[in-house]
């Protein structure tokens, strides 16, 4: 956006787009510092790092490969309650110690390469899995049903036992308008 306030062939309507680059600061600037918003962009074959400055690109990589790191280690070593620490899995871990050295590299493969890749639809992140289910944590909506209990505690507030003759009509009237 910065790049609008220095561009030399806006001459008559400068004021007007510093306004909106400050307005625009002011009302959203608190989310481009926002670490699950960041995520949520750079995740998305979409926007992936271009709404970026060049400064800002590289803490967005590195951000994004922590992230993988993460998900692929939480992938790796699975918690299981009835393992109870055997012998198995002990033998199981020192044989992926090995493993863990090059996973850095794997990791750094992977966003690379999504970063890299050209397309952007959604049906791109089908490549990049561990990206894909960074992509559905950061930018799946919450389900609540808050909206829903509340309609019902209205309902049931207006539908007593002394309004039992209410019709549908009146029954709607005075609970959703």
């Amino acid at each position: 956006m910065e790049e609008f306030s220095k561009d030399s062939s806006i001459v008559h309507c400068e004021s007007l787009v510093l306004a909106i680059i400050s307005g625009l600061h002011t009302r959203f600037g608190e989310m481009f510092k926002n670490v699950h918003m960041r995520l949520a962009s750079v995740s998305d074959p979409n926007f992936k790092t271009i709404w970026a400055d060049e400064s800002k690109k590289e803490q967005l990589i590195t951000l994004l490969k922590s992230t993988v790191r993460r998900h692929k280690t939480f992938n790796l070593n699975p918690v299981s309650e009835n393992n109870g620490g055997d012998v198995s899995t002990k033998k199981k871990t020192r044989f992926l110690d090995g493993y863990k050295t090059k996973r850095d590299s794997l990791e750094a493969d992977e966003v690379e390469s999504y970063l890299n890749h050209g397309s952007t639809k959604l049906s791109s992140l089908q490549r990049f899995p561990t990206i894909k289910k960074i992509f559905m944590e950061y930018n799946s909506a919450l389900l609540s049903s808050a909206a829903c209990k509340r309609v019902f505690s209205t309902a049931g507030l207006i539908f007593t036992a002394k309004r039992t003759r209410l019709s549908d009509l009146n029954f709607e009237i005075l609970g959703f308008f």
